[in-house]
């Protein structure tokens, strides 16, 4: 990318996220990760992997699936269950690179936590490589 966005999305509840480098990182990296585009939970997983980025603080999953809830005037349930239906859709496609992508062995579970933590971190080495 030769050129930096400087668009701002503005969110319901007026949190504001640069479309940069940053937000596309994310984005191309849950892509290939093999999240389809069309499910809600690609959308979520997005947003909990910037909320968890921007966060002066550690967040707990649920307070980040809280936070993306009240953003999307939904259930905490709901954003969870999404999150991890998208998941369990990309594992099923390409298991093997996932878990090769996200450095867990062969017989461990993906869960939300594991896969969002570790895409939040993967999107910060990249970030600071650029």
């Amino acid at each position: 990318m030769d050129k930096e966005k400087s668009e701002t999305i503005i969110y319901r509840n007026e949190i504001k996220i640069q479309e940069s480098t940053q937000y596309f990182a994310i984005k191309n990296l849950i892509r290939d990760m093999g999240i389809p585009t069309n499910l809600l939970g690609y959308k979520y997983i997005v947003e909990a992997i910037i909320y968890m980025i921007n966060s002066k603080s550690t967040l707990f999953l649920n307070e980040v699936y809280i936070k993306v809830a009240a953003n999307n005037r939904t259930s905490y349930e709901c954003v969870e269950a999404a999150i991890r239906k998208a998941i369990k859709k990309a594992v099923i496609q390409k298991e093997k690179e996932l878990k090769e992508r996200l450095n867990l062995p062969e017989d461990a579970k993906v869960s939300n936590s594991v896969f969002l933590n570790a895409a939040k971190e993967i999107v910060l080495s990249t970030i600071s490589d650029v």
